[in-house]
């Protein structure tokens, strides 16, 4: 079973890309995360890692029940984004514990992971936002986009994607974005 973790900021197509893929699969799950639930940043914070360890739990029943036939697990975020989030918005420590899920549920070792992030460019991200981000400043979003690189970066999966997907002020064809994709995870 083959597990896709779409990551990055808003506004980068995750959804578009996601549902369109998911139309050429035969058999999929898709998980998402948006906003943690809680009242106070501890709250949050106490979630995230309660749902990320259940989610890689999950993650590692599925592969054994589906190990042999073709079902793909997609989520949209993962703890990648929680690395982000969490420090800029929550002031909470995720370097202590979101790493070390990746290494406990044997990730590094498995040749099914497929991380796929997007990035534009801060300014363009900020003039694109819908209101429904953390932040919609240039400062936020250069910000957010150097963690998720960092994340991206010491994340132990091997098999990784980067794609950029603005040119300038604009998206880029979105059947280039996907062939670059449909080339990366062979679907």
């Amino acid at each position: 079973m083959k597990l896709i973790i779409f990551e990055g900021q808003d506004r980068c197509g995750r959804d578009s890309h996601i549902q369109f893929l998911s139309k050429k699969l035969k058999s999929y799950t898709i998980r998402h995360w948006s906003f943690p639930q809680g009242n106070t940043p501890e709250e949050q914070t106490a979630w995230q890692k309660r749902t990320f360890n259940e989610e890689f739990h999950l993650h590692s029943f599925l592969q054994h029940h589906f190990s042999a036939n073709d079902h793909v697990l997609i989520w949209n975020r993962s703890h990648i984004g929680e690395f982000v989030y969490g420090t800029l918005y929550r002031n909470s420590d995720p370097q202590s514990w979101v790493p070390q899920l990746e290494t406990l549920y044997g990730f590094s070792q498995n040749p099914e992971i497929y991380l796929i992030y997007f990035t534009a460019d801060p300014e363009f991200l900020s003039q694109k936002d819908d209101g429904k981000s953390y932040d919609q400043s240039v400062e936020k979003k250069s910000k957010e986009g150097e963690l998720f690189a960092e994340a991206i970066q010491q994340s132990t999966i091997q098999k990784k994607l980067i794609i950029k997907v603005n040119n300038e002020n604009n998206y880029r064809d979105f059947d280039s974005i996907y062939g670059e994709i449909h080339s990366f995870i062979g679907i």
